[in-house]
């Protein structure tokens, strides 16, 4: 995620099931923060959060599914709910915005994954 500053626990074990953490990130020329909570974990195929800030809510499910030797896909669907009227209004004009930013952050991601060796 571009401008990531760090994570801090604030509830629950980390990366488990009702976990809560504070993500730290550089928004402009400021530091931002978003709650995000782990509703659901489901083996290694299926990850459900939710993301609070002052201006939305967000909740993510990322499935993984085996797709090949040391290959997956990944499906992503979020739903995304505007806290005012002004950002509600906006929501459907910023779509667009919000499927780029994702996929840039998904590639990123990919990147990173593909540029390590995989243990046998």
């Amino acid at each position: 995620m571009p401008g990531y500053l760090r994570t801090t626990l604030l509830t629950g074990t980390a990366n488990s099931v009702g976990s809560k953490n504070t993500i730290f990130y550089q928004s402009a020329e400021q530091e931002t923060t978003m709650i995000q909570s782990m509703d659901s974990m489901i083996n290694e195929s299926l990850i459900v959060y939710s993301i609070d800030n002052r201006s939305m809510h967000i909740r993510s499910h990322i499935r993984f599914t085996e797709s090949a030797t040391n290959a997956c896909i990944i499906q992503i669907h979020n739903e995304v709910t505007a806290n005012n009227i002004f950002l509600k209004s906006l929501l459907t004009f910023m779509k667009p915005t919000f499927e780029s930013a994702e996929q840039a952050n998904y590639q990123s991601l990919k990147t990173l994954i593909e540029s390590k060796e995989v243990d046998e």
